[in-house]
């Protein structure tokens, strides 16, 4: 039976993304394509910045906020800049399923022969 609620998928795309899979072999039941925003990281994330709760000071902290421009600032109307990721929903050769989510279209379609390789799906030649 496929999967029918997000926490079928969820646990099926745990076990599978868990790792010790290569080699498996099975069958394409789905692919689907999902796209996300990506935000840009902070740069106080960057490393050698501290983080505010490590800088101490007897000296009172005036916070102003950024007007302008720079990396951070988006201009009005701009996307935010997306990511796109395949999941792979996989009939697998001992009768169970599994999804296999990939940054890089893997160019499946249902009915493919495929095996992992490397935590991917490829299809067999």
């Amino acid at each position: 039976m496929l999967p029918q609620s997000n926490e079928d998928f969820r646990q099926l795309a745990d076990s599978v993304n868990s790792g010790g899979m290569d080699g498996r072999r099975g069958v394409v039941e789905r692919v689907s394509a999902s796209q996300k925003a990506v935000s840009e990281p902070s740069p106080m994330s960057k490393p050698g910045v501290r983080d505010s709760a490590d800088i101490v000071s007897d000296s009172t902290v005036i916070a102003t906020p950024v007007v302008g421009v720079g990396p951070g600032v988006k201009k009005p109307g701009q996307a935010a800049p997306t990511k796109t990721t395949y999941s792979v929903v996989v009939r697998w050769e001992d009768g169970s399923f599994g999804i296999v989510n990939q940054d890089v279209d893997p160019g499946l379609k249902k009915g493919d022969p495929v095996v992992m390789n490397e935590g991917r799906v490829v299809r067999l030649r």
